[in-house]
């Protein structure tokens, strides 16, 4: 066998051993995403809400608080002895042991979560039909959100979707690295561990802009997308 073929012969055992060992909690947490898009949807539809930019912010926010938990629990096997000396005599590189789990939390669900989107997208339209409401042809429409930005125009539209896109990544990213840190509740260590840098990062902004009246200009209105 060619090394090649070794490593991705080694790179599929590990994912089917990762599979195969975590296959409920992967269930239940597909599960539990888009049982929440459908919550969401369908509290969205019976009050009439959403349908637009405003459905996109709300969704975004729930999807980064799903990414940072999942992000926290990427290495959540090196809490206990028995995880880590599993994972250290599976036969497979740091790298695979690595990769895997980075595909499955980073762009796996990221995958999953547009999907949740879509779905709790179309439960707000079946919550507002069932409940007789707005039957404007825009409201009971799917939202195409990779068109949505656009619609704002110019070179804000991309500005717009930059910052979406890079702060949910660069969230996750600071959660993965915590659970890298500290196994054992990562989620709460590093919320407290991003909470007191920014503190320190605001204090020290603030002294700068005290003392040399330094700021960076941001024009851009929220409210404009809203």
């Amino acid at each position: 066998m060619s090394p090649l073929n070794n490593i991705s012969s080694n790179f599929m055992l590990t994912v089917k051993k990762e599979i195969i060992e975590n296959r409920k909690a992967l269930l239940f947490g597909i599960g539990s995403c888009w049982g929440l898009c459908i919550l969401l949807g369908a509290f969205l539809g019976k009050f009439r809400m959403g349908g637009g930019m405003q459905e996109v912010f709300v969704f975004c926010f729930l999807f980064s608080i799903m990414s940072s938990i999942a992000g926290s629990l990427t290495f959540s096997n090196m809490k206990s002895k028995t995880g880590r000396i599993s994972t250290l005599l599976l036969p497979a590189s740091v790298v695979d042991k690595f990769l895997v789990r980075w595909l499955a939390v980073v762009p796996g669900l990221f995958v999953i979560m547009i999907i949740g989107f879509y779905i709790g997208d179309f439960s707000r339209i079946i919550m507002n039909w069932i409940c007789g409401g707005n039957m404007d042809e825009h409201y009971n429409k799917i939202i195409n959100i990779w068109v949505l930005p656009s619609k704002i125009g110019g070179s804000e539209s991309t500005l717009v979707s930059t910052l979406f896109i890079s702060g949910y990544f660069f969230t996750q990213a600071l959660y993965i690295f915590g659970a890298i840190l500290w196994p054992k509740l990562s989620f709460i260590k590093t919320m407290f561990a991003l909470w007191a840098l920014q503190m320190i990062v605001g204090i020290v902004s603030m002294t700068l802009n005290h003392l040399f009246d330094f700021h960076l200009p941001f024009y851009m209105s929220i409210d404009r997308f809203l």
